[in-house]
Protein backbone atom coordinates (compact mmCIF):
# COMPACT_ATOMS: atom_id res chain seq x y z
CA UNK A 1 0.00 0.00 0.00
CA UNK A 2 2.99 2.24 0.98
CA UNK A 3 4.75 2.12 -2.57
CA UNK A 4 1.61 1.73 -4.75
CA UNK A 5 0.27 5.24 -2.99
CA UNK A 6 3.87 6.42 -3.57
CA UNK A 7 4.02 5.84 -6.89
CA UNK A 8 0.55 7.43 -7.42
CA UNK A 9 1.09 11.07 -6.28
CA UNK A 10 4.60 10.63 -7.37
CA UNK A 11 3.60 10.14 -11.15
CA UNK A 12 0.36 12.31 -10.47
CA UNK A 13 2.79 15.38 -9.31
CA UNK A 14 5.04 14.80 -12.00
CA UNK A 15 2.32 14.77 -14.53
CA UNK A 16 0.85 18.42 -12.70
CA UNK A 17 5.00 19.53 -13.67
CA UNK A 18 5.01 18.81 -16.76
CA UNK A 19 1.86 19.97 -17.88
CA UNK A 20 2.45 23.18 -16.16
CA UNK A 21 5.55 23.88 -18.13
CA UNK A 22 2.76 24.18 -21.41
CA UNK A 23 0.02 26.20 -19.84
CA UNK A 24 -0.25 29.49 -21.24
CA UNK A 25 -2.33 32.35 -19.13
CA UNK A 26 -5.11 30.71 -18.98
CA UNK A 27 -7.89 33.39 -17.80
CA UNK A 28 -7.89 37.58 -16.61
CA UNK A 29 -7.21 36.97 -13.17
CA UNK A 30 -3.74 35.04 -14.20
CA UNK A 31 -2.74 37.51 -16.73
CA UNK A 32 -3.50 39.79 -13.78
CA UNK A 33 -1.09 37.95 -11.17
CA UNK A 34 1.52 37.57 -13.80
CA UNK A 35 1.76 40.91 -14.38
CA UNK A 36 1.49 41.85 -10.94
CA UNK A 37 4.22 39.85 -10.76
CA UNK A 38 6.60 40.98 -13.26
CA UNK A 39 6.20 44.42 -12.48
CA UNK A 40 6.84 43.98 -8.94
CA UNK A 41 9.96 41.86 -9.76
CA UNK A 42 11.96 45.03 -11.18
CA UNK A 43 11.84 46.87 -7.83
CA UNK A 44 10.81 43.89 -5.62
CA UNK A 45 8.92 45.68 -2.58
CA UNK A 46 6.30 47.93 -3.80
CA UNK A 47 3.28 45.73 -5.84
CA UNK A 48 2.27 47.35 -8.83
CA UNK A 49 -0.17 46.88 -11.64
CA UNK A 50 0.43 48.73 -14.99
CA UNK A 51 2.78 50.96 -13.29
CA UNK A 52 -0.23 51.62 -10.00
CA UNK A 53 0.62 51.03 -6.94
CA UNK A 54 -1.93 47.70 -5.94
CA UNK A 55 -2.99 47.37 -2.35
CA UNK A 56 -5.73 45.40 -3.28
CA UNK A 57 -4.26 41.72 -1.90
CA UNK A 58 -1.24 41.98 0.34
CA UNK A 59 2.08 41.27 -1.06
CA UNK A 60 3.47 37.85 -0.02
CA UNK A 61 2.30 35.93 -2.85
CA UNK A 62 4.06 38.02 -4.99
CA UNK A 63 6.87 38.23 -2.98
CA UNK A 64 7.60 34.67 -2.98
CA UNK A 65 6.90 34.07 -6.60
CA UNK A 66 9.82 37.16 -6.93
CA UNK A 67 12.63 34.64 -6.87
CA UNK A 68 10.89 31.60 -8.96
CA UNK A 69 10.33 34.10 -11.44
CA UNK A 70 13.84 35.74 -11.32
CA UNK A 71 15.77 32.53 -11.95
CA UNK A 72 13.37 30.74 -14.63
CA UNK A 73 11.82 33.35 -16.40
CA UNK A 74 14.74 33.76 -19.03
CA UNK A 75 14.08 29.79 -20.19
CA UNK A 76 11.69 29.51 -23.06
CA UNK A 77 8.46 29.19 -21.11
CA UNK A 78 9.85 29.81 -17.87
CA UNK A 79 8.46 32.99 -16.80
CA UNK A 80 5.19 31.09 -16.11
CA UNK A 81 6.05 27.82 -15.30
CA UNK A 82 8.24 28.97 -12.47
CA UNK A 83 5.20 30.91 -11.07
CA UNK A 84 3.02 28.01 -10.89
CA UNK A 85 6.03 26.19 -9.16
CA UNK A 86 4.68 27.85 -6.49
CA UNK A 87 1.19 26.93 -7.03
CA UNK A 88 2.30 22.99 -7.35
CA UNK A 89 5.20 23.25 -4.12
CA UNK A 90 1.80 24.10 -1.86
CA UNK A 91 0.17 21.78 -2.68
CA UNK A 92 2.90 19.21 -2.41
CA UNK A 93 3.37 20.79 1.73
CA UNK A 94 0.08 20.48 2.35
CA UNK A 95 0.39 17.09 1.98
CA UNK A 96 3.36 16.61 3.91
CA UNK A 97 1.80 18.67 6.67
CA UNK A 98 -1.20 16.25 6.06
CA UNK A 99 1.14 13.37 6.98
CA UNK A 100 2.58 14.65 10.34
CA UNK A 101 -0.84 15.47 11.65
CA UNK A 102 -1.83 12.35 10.92
CA UNK A 103 0.78 11.42 13.30
CA UNK A 104 2.84 9.89 10.52
CA UNK A 105 -0.06 7.13 9.79
CA UNK A 106 0.69 6.39 6.04
CA UNK A 107 -2.54 4.39 5.33
CA UNK A 108 -4.68 7.41 6.28
CA UNK A 109 -2.31 9.70 4.80
CA UNK A 110 -2.91 8.21 1.77
CA UNK A 111 -6.32 7.80 1.44
CA UNK A 112 -6.76 11.63 2.89
CA UNK A 113 -4.56 12.75 -0.21
CA UNK A 114 -6.70 11.18 -2.19
CA UNK A 115 -9.44 12.11 -1.21
CA UNK A 116 -8.27 15.90 -0.67
CA UNK A 117 -6.90 15.32 -4.95
CA UNK A 118 -9.82 13.96 -6.11
CA UNK A 119 -11.86 17.20 -4.95
CA UNK A 120 -11.88 18.74 -8.33
CA UNK A 121 -12.37 22.57 -7.40
CA UNK A 122 -9.55 21.67 -5.03
CA UNK A 123 -7.87 20.16 -7.92
CA UNK A 124 -7.89 22.50 -10.51
CA UNK A 125 -5.85 25.13 -8.43
CA UNK A 126 -2.97 23.42 -8.34
CA UNK A 127 -1.25 24.70 -10.64
CA UNK A 128 -3.23 27.83 -11.02
CA UNK A 129 -1.25 31.36 -10.80
CA UNK A 130 -3.09 32.26 -7.93
CA UNK A 131 -3.05 32.89 -4.05
CA UNK A 132 -5.03 30.31 -2.93
CA UNK A 133 -2.70 27.16 -3.27
CA UNK A 134 -0.15 29.75 -0.94
CA UNK A 135 -3.33 30.65 1.32
CA UNK A 136 -4.33 27.19 1.94
CA UNK A 137 -0.88 26.16 2.59
CA UNK A 138 -0.26 28.12 5.48
CA UNK A 139 -4.01 28.63 6.68
CA UNK A 140 -3.36 24.29 6.85
CA UNK A 141 -0.04 25.03 8.59
CA UNK A 142 -2.05 27.74 11.22
CA UNK A 143 -4.38 24.90 11.87
CA UNK A 144 -1.65 22.50 12.67
CA UNK A 145 0.06 24.51 14.79
CA UNK A 146 -3.36 24.76 16.93
CA UNK A 147 -3.67 21.24 16.44
CA UNK A 148 -0.33 20.53 18.30
CA UNK A 149 -0.45 23.09 20.39
CA UNK A 150 -3.66 21.81 22.14
CA UNK A 151 -2.70 18.12 22.56
CA UNK A 152 0.77 18.81 23.29
CA UNK A 153 0.88 22.43 25.34
CA UNK A 154 4.64 23.16 23.21
CA UNK A 155 5.26 27.10 23.32
CA UNK A 156 6.86 26.65 19.98
CA UNK A 157 3.35 24.91 18.53
CA UNK A 158 1.69 28.40 19.74
CA UNK A 159 4.37 31.12 18.39
CA UNK A 160 4.48 29.18 14.96
CA UNK A 161 -0.31 29.39 15.18
CA UNK A 162 0.49 33.45 14.98
CA UNK A 163 3.66 33.52 12.83
CA UNK A 164 1.42 31.70 10.21
CA UNK A 165 -1.93 33.60 11.11
CA UNK A 166 0.21 36.94 10.06
CA UNK A 167 1.37 34.85 6.86
CA UNK A 168 -1.91 33.75 5.62
CA UNK A 169 -2.98 37.52 6.48
CA UNK A 170 -0.70 39.01 3.86
CA UNK A 171 -1.20 36.10 1.56
CA UNK A 172 -4.77 37.36 0.66
CA UNK A 173 -6.48 38.76 3.43
CA UNK A 174 -8.58 37.56 6.76
CA UNK A 175 -10.36 34.78 5.40
CA UNK A 176 -8.75 32.48 7.37
CA UNK A 177 -9.73 34.19 10.56
CA UNK A 178 -13.10 32.42 10.63
CA UNK A 179 -10.87 29.33 12.26
CA UNK A 180 -10.85 31.45 15.16
CA UNK A 181 -14.59 31.25 16.38
CA UNK A 182 -14.64 27.12 15.69
CA UNK A 183 -11.72 26.95 18.08
CA UNK A 184 -13.58 29.42 20.93
CA UNK A 185 -16.65 26.96 20.32
CA UNK A 186 -14.53 24.07 20.52
CA UNK A 187 -12.68 25.38 24.12
CA UNK A 188 -16.04 26.23 25.44
CA UNK A 189 -17.81 22.93 24.73
CA UNK A 190 -14.73 20.97 25.90
CA UNK A 191 -13.75 23.57 28.58
CA UNK A 192 -10.54 23.12 26.89
CA UNK A 193 -7.81 25.92 28.99
CA UNK A 194 -5.13 25.51 26.08
CA UNK A 195 -7.51 27.16 23.28
CA UNK A 196 -7.79 30.58 25.63
CA UNK A 197 -3.88 30.17 26.41
CA UNK A 198 -3.75 29.92 22.65
CA UNK A 199 -6.13 32.73 21.39
CA UNK A 200 -5.40 35.23 24.51
CA UNK A 201 -2.00 35.54 24.07
CA UNK A 202 -0.74 38.80 23.44
CA UNK A 203 2.70 38.19 22.45
CA UNK A 204 1.53 35.94 19.72
CA UNK A 205 -1.01 38.69 18.46
CA UNK A 206 1.88 41.18 18.55
CA UNK A 207 4.02 38.52 16.56
CA UNK A 208 0.94 38.79 14.07
CA UNK A 209 0.92 42.78 13.92
CA UNK A 210 3.89 43.18 13.11
CA UNK A 211 4.47 40.99 10.37
CA UNK A 212 0.81 42.82 9.07
CA UNK A 213 1.06 46.35 10.27
CA UNK A 214 4.31 47.28 8.33
CA UNK A 215 2.56 47.34 5.07
CA UNK A 216 -0.10 48.64 5.37
CA UNK A 217 1.64 51.61 7.26
CA UNK A 218 3.75 51.71 4.29
CA UNK A 219 0.59 52.28 2.03
CA UNK A 220 -1.37 54.56 3.95
CA UNK A 221 1.80 57.01 4.63
CA UNK A 222 2.96 56.69 1.00
CA UNK A 223 0.20 56.58 -1.05
CA UNK A 224 -2.70 57.77 1.18
CA UNK A 225 -6.08 55.83 2.13
CA UNK A 226 -7.30 55.62 -1.48
CA UNK A 227 -5.13 52.88 -2.26
CA UNK A 228 -7.19 50.37 -0.42
CA UNK A 229 -10.26 51.27 -1.68
CA UNK A 230 -11.09 48.31 -3.82
CA UNK A 231 -10.02 46.29 -0.82
CA UNK A 232 -12.54 48.14 1.79
CA UNK A 233 -15.65 48.87 -0.42
CA UNK A 234 -15.27 45.59 -2.74
CA UNK A 235 -13.59 42.77 -0.86
CA UNK A 236 -14.72 43.78 3.12
CA UNK A 237 -18.08 46.06 2.29
CA UNK A 238 -19.48 44.79 -1.09
CA UNK A 239 -18.79 40.78 -0.47
CA UNK A 240 -19.24 41.32 3.54
CA UNK A 241 -22.28 42.80 3.57
CA UNK A 242 -24.52 43.35 0.08
CA UNK A 243 -26.69 40.22 -0.10
CA UNK A 244 -26.20 38.66 -3.74
CA UNK A 245 -25.61 34.67 -2.77
CA UNK A 246 -28.31 32.75 -1.07
CA UNK A 247 -27.83 31.93 2.41
CA UNK A 248 -26.84 27.81 1.04
CA UNK A 249 -24.75 28.64 -1.47
CA UNK A 250 -21.56 27.64 0.50
CA UNK A 251 -23.39 24.17 1.69
CA UNK A 252 -24.07 23.41 -1.91
CA UNK A 253 -20.32 23.91 -3.19
CA UNK A 254 -18.98 22.11 0.44
CA UNK A 255 -21.63 19.19 -0.59
CA UNK A 256 -21.02 18.82 -4.35
CA UNK A 257 -17.42 18.71 -4.02
CA UNK A 258 -17.37 15.80 -1.16
CA UNK A 259 -20.83 14.30 -2.38
CA UNK A 260 -20.01 10.46 -2.46
CA UNK A 261 -18.32 11.20 1.31
CA UNK A 262 -21.58 13.26 2.76
CA UNK A 263 -23.77 10.77 1.70
CA UNK A 264 -21.53 7.84 3.46
CA UNK A 265 -21.79 10.00 6.32
CA UNK A 266 -25.23 10.43 6.28
CA UNK A 267 -25.66 6.35 5.81
CA UNK A 268 -23.93 6.35 9.24
CA UNK A 269 -25.29 8.34 11.28
CA UNK A 270 -28.74 7.42 9.68
CA UNK A 271 -28.03 3.50 9.80
CA UNK A 272 -24.96 2.82 11.79
CA UNK A 273 -26.77 1.39 15.39
CA UNK A 274 -23.27 1.70 17.10
CA UNK A 275 -22.58 5.07 15.63
CA UNK A 276 -24.15 7.78 17.93
CA UNK A 277 -23.49 11.54 17.11
CA UNK A 278 -23.33 12.59 20.66
CA UNK A 279 -20.28 9.78 21.36
CA UNK A 280 -18.73 11.16 18.23
CA UNK A 281 -18.61 14.74 19.63
CA UNK A 282 -17.15 13.60 22.66
CA UNK A 283 -13.76 12.23 20.46
CA UNK A 284 -11.37 15.66 21.13
CA UNK A 285 -9.20 15.53 18.33
CA UNK A 286 -12.24 14.88 15.63
CA UNK A 287 -14.23 17.18 16.99
CA UNK A 288 -11.71 19.41 16.91
CA UNK A 289 -11.56 18.95 12.98
CA UNK A 290 -15.41 19.14 12.49
CA UNK A 291 -16.34 22.65 14.33
CA UNK A 292 -12.67 23.34 12.31
CA UNK A 293 -14.18 22.79 8.76
CA UNK A 294 -17.93 23.36 9.55
CA UNK A 295 -18.13 26.71 11.65
CA UNK A 296 -16.37 28.81 9.11
CA UNK A 297 -18.90 27.66 6.07
CA UNK A 298 -22.01 28.69 8.89
CA UNK A 299 -19.95 32.17 9.31
CA UNK A 300 -19.11 32.73 5.75
CA UNK A 301 -22.69 31.66 4.78
CA UNK A 302 -23.81 34.90 6.67
CA UNK A 303 -21.51 37.09 4.06
CA UNK A 304 -22.97 38.73 0.97
CA UNK A 305 -21.03 38.02 -2.27
CA UNK A 306 -19.81 34.43 -2.43
CA UNK A 307 -17.31 32.61 -4.29
CA UNK A 308 -16.57 28.81 -3.84
CA UNK A 309 -12.64 29.16 -4.39
CA UNK A 310 -13.36 30.41 -0.31
CA UNK A 311 -13.58 27.24 1.01
CA UNK A 312 -10.54 25.55 -0.59
CA UNK A 313 -8.12 26.17 2.81
CA UNK A 314 -11.19 24.49 4.84
CA UNK A 315 -11.09 21.14 2.40
CA UNK A 316 -7.71 19.18 3.30
CA UNK A 317 -9.73 19.29 7.15
CA UNK A 318 -12.93 18.10 5.63
CA UNK A 319 -10.98 15.04 4.04
CA UNK A 320 -9.09 14.53 7.01
CA UNK A 321 -12.43 14.99 9.09
CA UNK A 322 -14.01 11.99 6.38
CA UNK A 323 -10.76 9.51 6.40
CA UNK A 324 -11.33 9.44 10.24
CA UNK A 325 -14.96 8.89 10.64
CA UNK A 326 -15.69 6.86 7.49
CA UNK A 327 -12.66 4.32 7.16
CA UNK A 328 -13.71 2.00 9.99
CA UNK A 329 -17.30 1.44 8.43
CA UNK A 330 -16.75 1.29 4.84
CA UNK A 331 -13.75 -1.40 4.06
CA UNK A 332 -14.15 0.02 0.34
CA UNK A 333 -13.30 3.22 0.82
CA UNK A 334 -10.15 2.98 -0.11
CA UNK A 335 -11.14 1.93 -3.80
CA UNK A 336 -13.83 4.32 -3.88
CA UNK A 337 -11.42 7.32 -3.13
CA UNK A 338 -9.03 5.96 -5.75
CA UNK A 339 -11.68 5.70 -8.66
CA UNK A 340 -12.64 9.33 -7.94
CA UNK A 341 -9.10 10.03 -7.85
CA UNK A 342 -8.43 8.81 -11.45
CA UNK A 343 -11.70 10.37 -12.62
CA UNK A 344 -10.81 13.90 -11.42
CA UNK A 345 -6.98 13.56 -12.38
CA UNK A 346 -8.50 12.50 -16.14
CA UNK A 347 -10.43 14.77 -16.27
CA UNK A 348 -8.36 17.36 -14.76
CA UNK A 349 -6.02 16.50 -17.56
CA UNK A 350 -7.98 16.72 -20.08
CA UNK A 351 -9.33 20.08 -19.88
CA UNK A 352 -5.98 21.66 -19.50
CA UNK A 353 -4.34 19.78 -22.30
CA UNK A 354 -7.93 21.12 -24.80
CA UNK A 355 -7.15 24.77 -23.05
CA UNK A 356 -3.31 24.66 -23.90
CA UNK A 357 -4.59 23.84 -27.80
CA UNK A 358 -6.95 26.80 -27.86
CA UNK A 359 -5.67 29.04 -25.31
CA UNK A 360 -1.98 28.81 -27.05
CA UNK A 361 -3.47 29.58 -30.31
CA UNK A 362 -5.49 32.55 -29.51
CA UNK A 363 -2.46 34.27 -27.22
CA UNK A 364 -0.13 33.18 -30.04
CA UNK A 365 -2.25 35.98 -32.34
CA UNK A 366 -1.91 38.58 -29.89
CA UNK A 367 1.39 38.33 -29.37
CA UNK A 368 1.97 38.87 -33.22
CA UNK A 369 0.09 41.64 -33.49
CA UNK A 370 1.95 43.81 -30.30
CA UNK A 371 4.51 45.83 -31.36
CA UNK A 372 6.64 46.99 -28.20
CA UNK A 373 7.23 49.91 -30.42
CA UNK A 374 3.66 51.11 -31.16
CA UNK A 375 2.43 53.83 -28.68
CA UNK A 376 -0.30 52.55 -27.07
CA UNK A 377 -3.32 53.65 -24.65
CA UNK A 378 -6.60 52.21 -23.80
CA UNK A 379 -10.31 53.21 -23.49
CA UNK A 380 -11.82 52.28 -20.38
CA UNK A 381 -10.89 49.40 -19.52
CA UNK A 382 -7.15 47.65 -19.80
CA UNK A 383 -6.29 44.00 -21.04
CA UNK A 384 -4.11 42.38 -18.44
CA UNK A 385 -2.55 40.13 -20.83
CA UNK A 386 -2.18 42.78 -23.71
CA UNK A 387 -0.26 44.95 -20.91
CA UNK A 388 2.18 41.79 -20.12
CA UNK A 389 3.34 41.02 -23.75
CA UNK A 390 3.28 44.20 -24.60
CA UNK A 391 6.25 44.69 -21.95
CA UNK A 392 5.47 48.09 -20.09
CA UNK A 393 2.59 49.63 -18.62
CA UNK A 394 -0.58 51.06 -20.93
CA UNK A 395 -2.25 54.25 -19.72
CA UNK A 396 -6.17 53.66 -19.11
CA UNK A 397 -8.15 56.95 -20.72
CA UNK A 398 -11.62 57.73 -19.94
CA UNK A 399 -11.93 60.63 -20.36
CA UNK A 400 -12.56 62.29 -24.35
CA UNK A 401 -10.54 64.92 -24.34
CA UNK A 402 -7.74 63.35 -23.38
CA UNK A 403 -8.44 60.74 -26.48
CA UNK A 404 -8.48 62.88 -28.62
CA UNK A 405 -4.81 64.42 -27.27
CA UNK A 406 -3.21 60.57 -27.73
CA UNK A 407 -4.84 60.38 -31.33
CA UNK A 408 -3.08 63.73 -32.39
CA UNK A 409 0.33 62.65 -31.13
CA UNK A 410 -0.01 59.04 -32.82
CA UNK A 411 -1.49 56.22 -30.29
CA UNK A 412 -3.23 53.52 -31.00
CA UNK A 413 -6.61 53.36 -29.23
CA UNK A 414 -7.50 49.95 -26.96
CA UNK A 415 -10.80 49.94 -26.78
CA UNK A 416 -13.45 46.48 -26.49
CA UNK A 417 -15.42 48.34 -29.13
CA UNK A 418 -15.50 50.52 -32.21
CA UNK A 419 -15.27 54.10 -31.15
CA UNK A 420 -17.11 57.38 -33.98
CA UNK A 421 -14.37 58.68 -36.43
CA UNK A 422 -11.62 56.05 -35.79
CA UNK A 423 -10.47 53.19 -38.19
CA UNK A 424 -9.66 49.47 -36.60
CA UNK A 425 -6.08 48.42 -37.69
CA UNK A 426 -6.31 45.46 -35.53
CA UNK A 427 -8.90 43.46 -34.53
CA UNK A 428 -8.23 40.59 -31.34
CA UNK A 429 -10.23 38.26 -29.99
CA UNK A 430 -10.80 37.87 -26.71
CA UNK A 431 -9.20 34.87 -25.68
CA UNK A 432 -10.81 34.55 -22.36
CA UNK A 433 -14.76 36.17 -23.30
CA UNK A 434 -16.21 35.01 -26.11
CA UNK A 435 -18.34 37.92 -26.91
CA UNK A 436 -15.47 40.31 -26.60
CA UNK A 437 -13.08 41.90 -29.15
CA UNK A 438 -10.15 44.13 -28.64
CA UNK A 439 -10.06 47.04 -31.59
CA UNK A 440 -6.83 48.86 -32.46
CA UNK A 441 -7.92 52.07 -33.65
CA UNK A 442 -6.39 54.85 -34.89
CA UNK A 443 -7.58 58.29 -36.43
CA UNK A 444 -9.29 58.09 -39.55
Amino acid sequence: MKLKCLVILLVFFLGVVILAYFQPISSYQEARRVLIIKETSEHIFLQTYNGNPYFTKPPLYTWIAIPFYKILSSKPKGDLFSIRLVSILSYLFILIAIYFLLERNFNKFCLTSIILLSNFRFLSFISRIDLEPLFVLFSFLMFCCAYFYFKKGKEFYRVSFYLFLGLSFMVRGPLHLFLIPAFLVYGIIFKEKRVFKLLFYPSGWLITLILILPWYFYGYFYFGKKVFQEFLFVDLGKRLIIHKDPFYYYFKALFLNFILYFILFAWVVLKTKSFKLWKFLKEKEISFIFFSAFIPVLLLSFTGEKFDKYLLYLYPLWAIFFVLVLEKYFSFLKNLALICFILSVVSYFSIQIFKIKDLSYKIDIIKANINPHQKLVFWQDEMPLIIYYYGKPIKVLKNKKKLKSFLEKGYFIISKKPLPGLIDKIILFDPYKKDRIWYFLIKN
